[in-house]
């Protein structure tokens, strides 16, 4: 009876976890950021889950194998991407510690054969938080200036908090 109680508990923590409210410091830096994506893209979605801000135009579920760090293939999982002039972004700031394997701070792009993703994941001495964001770009029909200035306020995330 005590293992099954600890699971629900377990349980209701994680969801509760995921169910957070978007914090302050992702709110005030979204604001910095939907005002470029309307300059581009006037007909972007926008979405709030798991404590992270999604932002989307012209998207479908792709089956992608993403690299295992030895370089060989994981086998495909079904990922949302961009279209053809689309882009998928999402972002997050918290206060807990990175506890991810990445080498921070990291902004790398990664070729995904259907579309590019750049992942941003950098600390903030000044504000004792972490950003860890994603923009996925079409390989060929990529809007250059708007994923440039999304890489530029993403990067230097604190100075627009």
């Amino acid at each position: 009876m005590k293992k099954i109680i600890t699971l629900f508990i377990l349980f209701a923590s994680i969801n509760y976890i995921w169910a957070q409210d978007i914090n302050s410091k992702t709110t005030k830096l979204s604001e910095e950021i939907i005002p470029i994506i309307k300059k581009y893209l006037p007909n972007y979605e926008t979405e709030t889950k798991y404590g992270r801000i999604y932002i989307s135009y012209n998207t479908r579920q792709f089956m992608v194998h993403r690299p295992y760090k030895t370089g060989k293939w994981q086998n495909a999982k079904e990922d949302i991407g961009p279209e053809k002039g689309g882009i998928v972004l999402w972002f997050f700031i918290t206060d807990e510690k990175y506890s991810g394997a990445a080498m921070i701070p990291l902004c790398a792009t990664t070729d995904m054969y259907l579309f590019k993703e750049t992942s941003i994941i950098k600390y903030s001495e000044k504000y004792n938080c972490y950003i860890t964001a994603a923009i996925k770009a079409p390989r060929y029909d990529e809007k250059k200036e708007l994923t440039k200035e999304l890489i530029e306020i993403l990067s230097n995330f604190e100075n627009y908090l």
